[in-house]
């Protein structure tokens, strides 16, 4: 399971792997790539790991480290 932003709006998207999961893949961002006419349409690439928190945030994910800080 996954998800994603577009226009502020989730999309959640499901994966199914034949192997079992990395567990070094959990809680990390990757991209996504999805039809421009029915965003429901996605798959996640998990060969393309997202690291820039601005580049995240900019996504609509808001980082671990800046919420707890708030709270």
């Amino acid at each position: 399971m996954y998800e994603f932003y577009i226009n502020q709006k989730k999309i959640t998207g499901a994966s199914y792997l034949k192997k079992k999961i990395n567990p070094n893949w959990v809680n990390k961002y990757f991209r996504v790539r999805y039809s421009s006419k029915d965003p429901e349409i996605n798959e996640i690439l998990l060969d393309q790991w997202v690291s820039d928190t601005v580049e995240i945030e900019a996504a609509g994910f808001e980082i671990r480290a800046k919420r707890h800080s708030k709270e």
